[in-house]
Order: C-alpha cells, then structure tokens, then sequence
C-alpha cells in the first residue's frame, strides 16, 4: 500500500515463481527498511518481543544488504568499467544507509521531516530538493517554518545534523602529462583535483568569494568549481604527496560519523571518486577516499584516447552514506600532438608578428607568410661580410636552399633587391 501510494508501484512477484519463505522474509525487511515502515506495535509481551526480532533482523540485514553493495555488486562493476551500473550502485548504498528509496527527498535525513512535508516542497513554485536552501537561511524561525517542524526539540536536532551535512567543494582541476605542453594521443594522463570539506550552513555567495580570494582568476562556476586549462604553468604543488600540503589534513584522520539512525551500524563517510564517459558507459578510473575531512589532494591517472579530437569525460565524487552530496562535473580534454601544437603556436606567431605594408587592400595569407620567410632568414657568416665596394651580398650570393625560400617575390618587394638580382 506504501509504495502504491507515494511511487505507484506494485510491490508483487510472479506467481509461477517458488520462493522460499526465507526469500520472502529478507525481501520484506529491506523494503520496510527503504520506506521506513515500522513493525505495529503490540500489547502482549509476546507480541513485543516478535516485534523487536524483527527490528534486530531487519537491522542485520539492510547492514548485510550495504556491505554485498560495497564489496561484491559494486566491485565488479568498476572491474567490468561500466559507468552507469556503478553509479546506480553508489545511489543504492546511500539509500541503503539513510533508509530511503528512490526518488525520495535529502531533507528527508533531518530529524522531524516528514515524507509527505518533504514531497510537498518538491512541488511548490520555487522548489526545494535539497538540505542546501534550508541550511543556508539566516533565521531559525524561517528553516522551521520550511521543514514544518513543531517541536523545539526535535528542530534542534536537525539543525544539528544541518551543521553536520557536508558540501563538497572542487576548488581546482588540472589535467597534465609529465614532460609535455599538450595532452598525446596516448599519453599518461595524472589528474589532480583540489577538494574541499564545507559546512551545509555556508552559502555558494560565501564559497565564491572565498575562492575569489585565494585564485586570482578564472572565476568559479555555480557550484563553485575552478577549472585550470593546460597551458597553466607554475603550480609547484602539482605533483606533491599528501604529506606535503600545508592545507591537507593529515592521513588517517577520520571523517566526523554520518547521522543514520536507520542503519544498524556507526557509519563513517568516505567518499568515491572516478572519471569516466557516460555516453560509452565507460569508468576510466576510480579510487576511494577515506581520509576527506577539510581539504584533500587527491590524483588519478589514465590513460589519453589514442587519436586526435576533443573528448568529453565526466568527473563523479559520491558519498557511500551521505544522501544529496554528489559531485558531476562534465568536462572536455582536447588530445593533439605536439607537432601539430607548435605548428599552431607557429601560426599564432606569424600572425602576431608579422605586419607587412598594406597597398589599400587586405594582405594574402601567402605574402604574411613570404615577409615572415625573409625575416626569418639565417644568413652563412661567410655570406655575412661586408663586400670590398659596401654593399651586402645579395640573393644571387646565398645557397641554393636560402634562395628557394625567396624564389617567388611579392609585390610588395623593393624596386633594389630586383635590381641587384638583374
């Protein structure tokens, strides 16, 4: 009746199906886990001892259900690589922890929230989806009035757990091969990503101006992301260990225990992070992190596409228990190879550079491109001496290689160098 009221869904099996009452049993507890549905309470002693079994079971098995999640569905689906299997997998394990099921509100983690409040805040003009919006309001009048809480006490606690809930901030990307200016086609990619730890109660206003302050350009996005391009030259703490970073805290810190009253178990968060490309279903890379707690200098490395091109990828970081913090950030990395990078460095030059004289009209690309041959022309230091009556030698004088760069004058050459060449 419960998942036909709120997600209209029919919770049966095919008849034809045999399954054993034990089935049946473990099947039941995890969705009355999910939706949080409580054994009725009973009068007899007998009734209430059956009612507290019942809890300790479904407790052992939801705690069961997330360590299978974890160590077994979720580990062969980043082996296989496929990127939207594992994140269904992440989703499920915070479901998993918070006792939620899908489509269900974050605010439902606050203590007093009820699902119907929650799902009514959804559908409102301007509506409210995640913790972030109550958390950052000035006045705790104004976050009772929106999480529909009464009760002092109760408001309390999920003002507690509001200071608790964390917002995961990327306060700088860089994407480097070692010992090149460009990324290959094939080459060792190591991606270094500068993560911070931020209170729910602080405002993207505050995390912007705070990122303001410590980088001096590229103004950070709506979700207060700094994204470094790869000419970037100068960051000396781009290939430092952990250990190394005066803004790191240090290894083997824990991360403050998640608020899941639901899960049978104390849970401390950590958090996944991988890269991929959604539009292959591909995982590239990922690693698990279990020291985020403040700031965190975290790396992965793999390896570039093979040809030339600009290919999109899609940066993940998922909590495995806190429900609503996920992190996307979709990105491109452009694969050239280093000649074709100088040729266009080259290019650039030219047209920087060179500034012929103009005859009333636009200049062609091939006179810019005979005026830079002859200003870049490298003269013999035989050819270089003065000749006995003054004069400079002349094209005539210079080798055959020299000459064939000039072999095709433009109109813009002077009235003398044809003369010396007659």
């Amino acid at each position: 009746t419960t998942m036909r009221q709120r997600y209209h869904e029919q919770f049966k099996l095919a008849d034809r199906l045999k399954i054993q009452v034990n089935v049946w049993k473990v099947l039941i507890l995890i969705y009355t886990h999910f939706l949080r549905i409580e054994p009725a309470h009973q009068q007899s002693s007998k009734g209430a001892q059956i009612t507290q079994k019942l809890v300790r079971e479904r407790g052992y098995v939801s705690e069961k259900f997330f360590h299978l999640m974890q160590q077994g569905v979720l580990q062969i689906t980043l082996a296989r690589g496929w990127f939207e299997q594992s994140l269904i997998a992440m989703d499920l394990s915070q479901l998993i922890v918070q006792g939620l099921y899908f489509g269900d509100s974050p605010l439902l983690q606050l203590p007093g929230v009820t699902w119907e409040h929650a799902n009514a805040l959804t559908k409102r003009q301007r509506p409210i989806e995640s913790i972030y919006p109550v958390a950052t309001l000035q006045n705790d009048s104004d976050r009772k009035m929106v999480l529909g809480i009464k009760n002092d006490s109760t408001f309390e606690d999920a003002k507690h757990v509001m200071g608790a809930y964390p917002r995961l901030v990327l306060e700088k990307i860089q994407f480097k091969v070692d010992g090149e200016k460009v990324i290959p086609p094939g080459g060792l990619v190591t991606c270094v990503l500068h993560f911070r730890i931020v209170r729910a109660t602080k405002s993207q206003k505050e995390i912007k101006e705070e990122l303001a302050a410590r980088h001096n350009s590229n103004e950070p996005d709506a979700n207060g992301v700094r994204t470094v391009s790869l000419e970037d030259e100068g960051d000396d703490d781009f290939y430092m260990d952990d250990e190394e970073q005066t803004d790191s805290k240090r290894v083997g810190d824990l991360a403050p225990v998640t608020h899941s009253p639901r899960f049978e178990k104390e849970k401390r968060p950590f958090w996944w992070v991988f890269i991929g490309n959604k539009f292959s279903n591909r995982v590239i890379n990922a690693i698990k992190v279990t020291d985020l707690v403040d700031r965190k200098t975290i790396k992965l490395q793999f390896q570039a596409p093979t040809s030339e091109g600009l290919y999109p990828f899609t940066l993940m970081v998922k909590s495995d228990a806190w429900f609503g913090t996920n992190l996307k950030i979709d990105i491109k990395i452009p694969v050239q190879t280093p000649e074709k990078a100088s040729d266009d460095s080259q290019s650039e030059e030219i047209d920087s550079d060179v500034k012929p004289k103009k005859k009333g009209g636009k200049v062609s690309a091939r006179q810019a491109a005979m005026m830079a041959a002859q200003k870049a022309k490298i003269i013999k230091p035989a050819d270089a001496r003065a000749r006995p009556n003054g004069k400079k030698a002349t094209a005539d004088d210079t080798s055959s290689s020299d000459t064939s760069d000039l072999s095709s004058s433009s109109d813009d050459s002077s009235s003398d160098d044809s003369s010396d060449s007659d």
